[in-house]
């Protein structure tokens, strides 16, 4: 497979925001494991761009091109009060990016849910409650580390509010 990375030019058939040295890089500063092939690590990185493209809806700004194979770069996008220009694609996505890949080795990152948890089980006298009821659905596993790198561009991430110059 080969991976097309986006530099914010809006290159053809772009995959990625991140190659596999940097995400190499990422984990080498971490601590981190990765598996040992080229081939595994540029999956590990497909897999977490499904996951991070499946924000699309939730990401501030407007892409540049309604016909770019990506989500980013985007227009009218501020992180932490600053323009990021329509040619860059943010630290933020890229690094987003690279620890869903490293998350992806041990999780599934956007599982099916034919059925709701049990909430309650009765064991005799005892009662014990856990997951969610239908009426509360799972809403599926939760990721902080992702959610710290997304939280800047999403709505409702960051400042809260989306600022525009007008």
């Amino acid at each position: 497979m080969a991976l097309v990375v986006e530099d914010g030019t809006i290159v053809t058939g772009a995959n990625t925001y991140a190659d596999v040295a940097a995400l190499e890089a990422f984990a080498a500063d971490r601590g981190i494991t990765l598996p040992s092939t080229t081939g595994e690590k540029e999956q590990l990185l497909v897999r977490a761009m499904d996951y991070i493209e499946g924000h699309r809806g939730q990401f501030k700004g407007q892409k540049v091109e309604d016909t770019q194979p990506l989500q980013f770069p985007r227009k009218n996008l501020f992180v932490d009060g600053v323009l990021i220009a329509e040619t860059t694609v943010p630290k933020e996505i890229r690094y987003a990016q690279i620890q869903a890949a490293v998350e992806a080795m041990d999780n599934d990152l956007s599982p099916s849910v034919t059925e709701a948890p049990v909430r309650q089980e009765n064991v005799g006298p005892i009662m014990t409650i856990y997951g969610v009821s239908a009426a509360d659905p799972w809403p599926g596993p939760s990721f902080p580390k992702i959610d710290a790198w997304l939280d800047p561009l999403l709505y409702g991430g960051g400042f809260g509010i989306e600022v525009c110059r007008v």
